[in-house]
């Protein structure tokens, strides 16, 4: 059941009539008549794997089903309704790249020939954190690590059927792992990684976009469209730890042009100061005024943290703030 990754106007119900959106339309609809009511209905201990993880985490109305067959229908249709949620996005252009993204998911789905209770699986897991307040954008889809992670899952189902997952997390999780492997840095190291610029590596330019987005955090601007906008400009130096964003360096030509930290405030966190100074030193980077700053800014931060932690120590060995005022006038 494909829906389509170009805007449709050839029916004016996929138009919001209150916006200029327009909304991604499936190539053939369902039918209107997915089930009946039935007295008997299914049972859970009918069900397993992954039919029986749609089954409790979306609450599907089994009693009304005769068979099997009701399942599915109702499995199509949740996955249908789900495909076609508007997501909204705190911009336009994070809207237009979720609902692009959508589509993509869903034509890979149904070309792979997933079950409508995998499809729907994965469609929830890959959508869960769109909020209409922030700039979150679906993973990319990577048929082999969406095999492994639907392997990882069935294994952990048929051990405990009620097993509680978050498909989105898995996924995203083994995706980061692919990236640090290939990029020479493992999921459980500490070292620096070069995404090259589009000048660079043309060829794998779409690629390493994604690899950008996939390695930041989502605080960072590089997590969703800016991934594209940096790489189109420079490289981007990134220091891992066991498969996590510490530090990333911005260049342009050549020149560092940002230093910044995983929650994308322009301070890197204490115990890698040192260690990006010696990065820049080795490599004979150089810094603009920009850059130097934000790495002045943060030593400034941890002598502040320091200083003040100093104190408050002081001042519990002191028997609370007067005693510590106390002792320094004694």
């Amino acid at each position: 059941m494909k829906i389509s990754n170009q805007p449709v106007y050839a029916s004016r119900n996929t138009i919001n009539a209150n916006s200029n959106n327009c909304y991604a339309k499936y190539s053939y609809g369902l039918q209107q008549d997915t089930f009946t009511p039935s007295f008997s209905g299914l049972k859970k201990s009918m069900f397993k794997a992954f039919d029986f993880a749609v089954v409790e985490k979306f609450k599907s109305p089994i009693e009304k089903f005769k068979s099997m067959e009701d399942f599915e229908a109702w499995a199509e249709e949740e996955y249908f309704n789900l495909c076609m949620k508007d997501f909204s996005g705190r911009t336009g252009e994070v809207r237009h790249k979720r609902q692009s993204m959508i589509c993509d998911w869903d034509h890979a789905l149904e070309a792979g020939n997933y079950t409508n209770a995998e499809k729907l699986l994965i469609m929830n897991g890959i959508t869960k954190e769109l909020k209409p307040n922030n700039e979150n954008i679906c993973p990319v889809f990577n048929r082999g690590i969406l095999k492994k992670t639907l392997n990882e899952l069935k294994a952990a189902l048929d051990k405990d059927k009620k097993t509680q997952f978050d498909f989105g997390k898995m996924y995203k999780k083994n995706l980061v792992d692919m990236y640090t492997e290939r990029s020479s840095a493992g999921a459980n190291e500490s070292k620096w990684i070069i995404i090259p610029s589009k000048d660079d590596d043309p060829v794998h330019f779409k690629e390493n976009v994604e690899k950008l987005q996939s390695l930041s955090t989502h605080e960072m601007c590089t997590k969703y469209t800016g991934a594209d906008f940096h790489l189109r400009n420079g490289d981007m130096h990134i220091y891992m730890v066991n498969g996590k964003p510490k530090v990333a360096l911005r260049l342009n030509d050549g020149v560092v042009q940002e230093i910044n930290g995983e929650h994308n405030d322009y301070r890197i966190p204490k115990e890698y100061v040192e260690l990006t100074e010696k990065y820049l030193f080795d490599n004979d980077l150089v810094t603009t005024d920009k850059a130097d700053d934000m790495l002045k800014q943060s030593k400034m931060a941890e002598t502040v943290e320091e200083m003040v932690k100093e104190v408050t120590d002081e001042t519990k060995k002191s028997g609370g703030f007067f005693g510590f005022i106390k002792k320094l006038f004694s």
